[in-house]
C-alpha cells in the first residue's frame, strides 16, 4: 500500500487528528507533515485547563506559519477539541453515548471478547512486511482502545447506577469545584446534576490513567491496580497515533507479535484488578458480572 493511499485511509479514521487540524486552521494532510506532541496543561489538583500542541524543530515552516496563535513552536487548544464537544447538540450527544453504554449487555464480557479477537488477529501473517506493519499498528491501537472503553463504560455505568456513587463523584471531581452559580439557580443546577455529571464523565480522557485512577478511588472507594506499565503502553499508542509510530526523539517503534501479546497481558492485568476490586465492594450495589 502506497503512502498516499494509507494517508487517505488515516484521514477518514483519525478523528483526533482531524479535530486538531481543524482547530489549527490547517488541513489534515498538512498536520501529518509535522511532528508534534500533545501536552496537557493541568493544575496541581488535576484540573485540565487546556492542551498544548508542541511541534518539533523539523516541522515545515510553511505549515507552521498558517497556524494562528503559535508561540515559538507551540500553540494552545481548548479541551473541547480533543474531547468531542464540537457537537451541535450536547444533550443529544451525551444521551446517545450513554445509551450505548447502558445497553451494553456485559462490560467485562465485551472486553474479553474484543481482546480475544485482537489476540487472534495478532497471529495473522499477511505475507507482506508493509501490510503486517500496518496490521500490528492497528491491533496495538485497538488493544488500548478496548482498555479505554472498559474504563469509561464501567465507570459511567457504576457511577450512575447509585445516587451515592453519583454524589461521591460530584464531591470529589475538581471539575465541579470550579463551577459557580448564583443561589437563585441552585434548584435548576440540582435538577440537572445527573446530566451535568454525565457530560463530565463522558468528556474524560480515559487513557489519562492517573486521573482515571483517582476517579475510581474517590468515587467507588476501591483500590486501583499498578499503572506504571499501562502508562508506557499509552505512551506507545500516543506515538503510533500522533507521531506516525515514532518516539519523541524520532526513533521508530518496531511492533511484533510478542510486543502486542505483552501489551494484551498488561491490559488484562489492569482490567482484572479493577473487576476484582469491584466484586469485593458490596456497597456498590451492582453485580459486575451482570453488567
Amino acid at each position: 500500500m502506497g503512502y498516499w493511499k494509507q494517508l487517505m485511509i488515516d484521514s477518514h479514521e483519525d478523528e483526533e487528528g482531524n479535530a486538531i487540524a481543524d482547530a489549527l486552521g490547517i488541513s489534515y494532510f498538512e498536520l501529518r507533515k509535522t511532528d508534534y506532541q500533545i501536552e496537557e496543561n493541568v493544575s496541581d489538583e488535576g484540573v485540565l485547563y487546556n492542551y498544548r500542541i508542541v511541534f518539533s524543530a523539523g516541522s515545515p515552516k510553511e505549515t507552521l506559519n498558517k497556524i494562528e496563535g503559535l508561540h515559538g513552536n507551540s500553540v494552545d487548544i481548548a479541551t473541547e477539541v480533543l474531547q468531542g464537544e464540537y457537537a451541535q447538540d450536547w444533550d443529544y450527544e451525551y444521551d446517545y453515548e450513554y445509551d450505548a453504554i447502558s445497553s451494553s449487555p456485559g462490560l467485562s464480557d465485551n472486553f474479553d471478547l474484543e481482546i480475544e479477537k485482537l489476540r487472534k488477529l495478532n497471529e495473522v501473517d499477511l505475507k507482506n512486511d508493509e501490510l503486517n506493519a500496518i496490521l500490528k499498528r492497528q491491533i496495538y491501537i485497538g488493544v488500548m482502545g478496548t482498555m479505554e472503553t472498559f474504563l469509561s463504560e464501567t465507570f459511567v455505568k457504576l457511577a450512575l447506577a447509585n445516587p451515592v456513587n453519583l454524589e461521591k463523584f460530584v464531591k470529589s471531581n475538581p471539575e465541579f469545584a470550579n463551577r459557580k452559580f448564583d443561589l437563585k439557580d441552585v434548584f435548576e443546577a440540582y435538577k440537572n446534576i445527573e446530566q451535568t455529571a454525565k457530560g463530565v464523565m463522558l468528556d474524560t480522557i480515559y487513557h489519562n490513567l492517573p486521573v482515571v485512577r483517582e476517579m475510581y478511588r474517590s468515587t467507588f472507594e476501591i483500590g486501583f491496580p499498578e499503572i506504571k506499565e499501562p502508562i508506557q503502553c499509552v505512551k506507545m499508542r500516543h506515538d503510533l497515533v500522533h507521531r506516525n509510530g515514532k518516539t519523541k526523539d524520532g526513533t521508530a517503534h518496531v511492533l511484533d507479535s510478542d510486543t502486542i501479546d505483552s501489551t494484551i497481558a498488561t491490559v488484562r492485568e489492569l482490567v482484572g484488578g479493577i473487576v476484582a476490586e469491584i466484586d469485593a465492594k458490596e456497597d456498590l450495589e451492582i453485580d459486575f458480572s451482570g453488567l
